[in-house]
């Protein structure tokens, strides 16, 4: 991984993480088949915050951050 792959990294899961809390919000107001797909792309989004973290902290740890 290159630092730029790191700060792409930090990136999505900011985002992610972003998404996550905006879950919550938008769960009140939503339907049922928009509050599925919604819960099924935050499932997708929890396993790429999985690998995304995975690496940024081996590369931290590769690099002494």
């Amino acid at each position: 991984m290159t630092f730029d792959d790191y700060i792409l990294w930090e990136e999505v899961l900011e985002r992610i993480g972003n998404a996550s809390y905006e879950y919550k919000h938008l769960e009140k107001h939503l339907e049922k088949p928009e509050l599925d797909n919604l819960k099924n792309a935050l499932e997708l989004l929890d396993k790429v915050y999985e690998t995304g973290y995975e690496k940024v902290k081996q590369y931290e740890k590769t690099n002494n951050l």
